[in-house]
């Protein structure tokens, strides 16, 4: 017994529980065990759900975009090289004309058309 207010059962000790305004047959107790047991649940809770997650890109300052392996072997495709000429920046071109949307007009597909024929 711990303090002859508790009472041993096999590996663990029971503590009695508040009784206040209840009968001696209604009392309740805890064991004593089941509290390790359960912050041992707690702590593979709070581990198994938080904490930091495997990325699958690294980014890494003044290098290029580094793709990991999950431990299945997939990895996130890289498609920065597709596109115009394999990822390259779109050159810069001057404007050679301007059409505005004809607001009488429901269908300006003739315009367009008369434009890109003028100036080809």
């Amino acid at each position: 017994m711990i303090a002859g207010k508790s009472r041993e059962v096999g590996d663990c000790y029971i503590m009695p529980g508040t009784t206040r305004n209840v009968s001696p047959a209604h009392s309740r107790e805890i064991p004593v065990c089941g509290i390790p047991v359960l912050a041992g649940c707690i702590l593979i809770f709070l581990t198994a759900c938080g904490g930091p997650r495997d990325q699958g890109v690294l980014f890494k300052e003044g290098h290029p975009l580094e793709y990991r392996e999950d431990q299945f072997g997939n990895r996130i495709p890289d498609f920065s090289m597709a596109g115009y000429k394999n990822g390259s920046a779109l050159p810069d071109v001057p404007v050679v004309a301007t059409l505005n949307p004809d607001s009488n007009s429901k269908d300006d597909t003739t315009r367009i058309q008369a434009a890109i024929d003028q100036i080809a």
